[in-house]
């Protein structure tokens, strides 16, 4: 975890680069509009790969979950980019469940609870990599919603603040590359694999 905090993760923009662009505006430099399309295209890549590799292990999470509990999904309503309603899954692994059995709270704390987000992924819904999905009532996320983040990251290392969560969400939209975004995963993957 350590290692997640040493390195910064905030990119920063050109000076010439006006605040009038940026994700979520209306105007965007030309290039700009082409790395979201191409993070949107890889998104959908990612998602599709990430279905078929992990389909086993999420058919057998959702048969244990069958037996365990009777419930195998959480769906929550939530704010995703432009106030839209998205509906965000997860496996429904409860408290309970995480006290009776260690198999259930490794695979909550390996986040694979998180697993059926791919589909959000795959539908538009969702990012691999931005902000994650606001409560209903709050202002919507800078940009899409995504698995993973500046604020997710540094959430697994402490708790933050809902403000604390805006701000890193604000910075993640105002310094977004595909640079940024690349970093982003690899920690996400030194912290789910170590």
């Amino acid at each position: 975890m350590a290692e997640v905090r040493s390195e910064s993760l905030h990119a920063t923009r050109p000076a010439s680069t006006s605040s009038a662009y940026g994700p979520g505006s209306d105007r965007q430099p030309p290039a700009h509009r082409g790395a979201l399309l191409l993070k949107h295209m890889l998104d959908r890549v990612i998602a599709v790969c990430g279905l078929v590799v992990t389909a086993p292990l999420v058919a057998a999470v959702a048969l244990g979950l069958r037996q365990a509990s009777g419930n195998v999904l959480r769906r929550e309503e939530r704010v995703g980019e432009g106030g839209r309603t998205i509906v965000v899954r997860s496996f429904a692994i409860t408290d309970d469940l995480r006290r009776r059995s260690r198999v259930w709270q490794m695979i909550a704390r390996s986040g694979l609870t998180a697993l059926p987000q791919l589909w959000s992924v795959l539908r538009g819904d969702m990012s691999v990599i931005g902000p994650r999905p606001r409560d209903p009532g709050m202002h919507p996320p800078p940009m899409r919603p995504g698995l993973t983040g500046l604020a997710q990251l540094e959430q697994l290392q402490r708790w933050l603040s809902m403000s604390e969560q805006i701000e890193l969400d604000a910075d993640y939209a105002r310094t977004w590359s595909l640079n940024l975004d690349a970093r982003i995963v690899w920690r996400t993957l030194w912290f789910v694999l170590r």
